[in-house]
């Protein structure tokens, strides 16, 4: 009778978070004229700026356990709670946050959310075996100071977890370019410009910028987001220690510094070693033995084989 009666209890815990889920007041999409402000890829290494990272941890679901992309099935995970932080938002501004939640097909992970206290949505019963994005709404109150606290809360069985988080606005995004990455080879500089969802940006305009030069030489990115410059252009810049590159694409901008220490590498360069030496029967001497160093500046150390 006991176990019946705790299988009976949990069937009823279930239902009524399943119930709760179904309460919760998602927006069908991201409303009209509304633009991309900040994004973030939690489930990739450097790629969570928001996220503290405290007593989380990154895991990406297999594609047997999660029918859904790798972007979707990588997240950050806490059996505490999750948290992040956003600071300088426009008081003025409407904000909607879009956020991407995975699951397996084991676990029965219900979550809610809450921002400064105020509670974005409730209980929520992740679907399983997939990736689901759900829209919800800021509520002026929360951003009023500039500044606002995610905070996920375990309502289920395991932790809390989070795939993508996507602040919206309804303002226009200027600084949505990045720089991936930006690295000297023997022949010049390359590097990758990708978006605010860290997607690749092909046909953006990167320049080089330095103080005090007008003459600046601009690429385009080709495909995958990488562009080149030649060392003959770079050259100049470097000698200056650091300098900026600027991308350009759509009114979206986005900037980076570079340190010019160590930009560039020579490649090694061998020097060949004649077959015979005149007055020497062998162009090679063995080292191996014990050998007794004579700490004495000066003074010819001595060699004594066993």
């Amino acid at each position: 009778m006991r176990t019946t009666l705790i299988i009976l209890f949990a069937s009823a815990a279930l239902q009524t978070r399943a119930t709760e889920s179904n309460t919760n007041q998602f927006l069908p999409a991201i409303p009209e004229g509304y633009s991309l402000q900040e994004y973030d890829d939690c489930g990739v290494e450097g790629r969570q700026p928001h996220v503290l990272m405290k007593d989380c941890y990154l895991w990406t679901f297999n594609l047997s356990d999660t029918d859904a992309g790798l972007k979707e099935r990588s997240a950050v995970f806490s059996f505490k709670g999750i948290e992040a932080v956003y600071e300088h938002l426009d008081p003025d501004a409407s904000y909607v946050l879009a956020l991407t939640y995975a699951s397996d097909h084991v676990y029965n992970r219900v979550q809610s959310l809450e921002a400064n206290g105020v509670v974005l949505h409730g209980p929520y019963a992740l679907p399983k075996a997939k990736a689901t994005r759900v829209i919800v709404k800021v509520p002026p109150e929360v951003t009023r100071e500039g500044k606002m606290r995610l905070a996920w809360k375990i309502r289920g069985e395991v932790n809390a977890t989070v795939s993508i988080i996507e602040l919206w606005a309804n303002k226009p995004a200027t600084n949505g370019l990045r720089f991936a990455s930006v690295s000297g080879l023997p022949a010049g500089l390359q590097g990758q410009v990708l978006d605010a969802a860290y997607d690749p940006v092909v046909g953006a305009q990167v320049r080089v910028k330095a103080a005090g030069t007008t003459n600046t030489p601009a690429t385009t990115t080709g495909p995958e987001g990488v562009f080149t410059f030649s060392r003959k252009e770079i050259a100049p810049f470097a000698a200056e220690g650091i300098f900026r590159i600027v991308a350009d694409r759509n009114g979206q901008t986005g900037c980076g510094s570079v340190s010019a220490t160590n930009l560039f590498f020579e490649p090694v360069h061998y020097r060949p070693l004649p077959v015979k030496t005149a007055g020497l029967d062998k162009n090679c001497l063995l080292l191996d033995g014990v050998w007794a160093i004579n700490p004495r500046a000066g003074d010819a150390p001595q060699r004594g084989a066993r």
